[in-house]
């Protein structure tokens, strides 16, 4: 079983140097998994379009079957 966590955009953030501008991220944490979008360079309002996928088998210990 896959989980799929799909990244759209984000807009208004904060600038985080000295220009006004900044370096976003998506950093996703999940059953001890973790996967991050590109960065992209310059930009508070980005767009990834990025589709992150997790292994989310039943036998990790996380998961119940009722």
């Amino acid at each position: 079983m896959k989980l799929a966590v799909k990244v759209s955009d984000a807009a208004g953030l904060a600038p985080k140097d000295g220009t006004g501008s900044c370096n976003p991220f998506v950093e996703v944490q999940f059953d001890g998994q973790r996967q991050r979008t590109t960065t992209k360079p310059t930009n508070c309002s980005s767009c990834w379009d990025q589709t992150l996928i997790f292994d989310a088998s039943l036998n990790r210990g996380c998961w119940s079957c009722y």
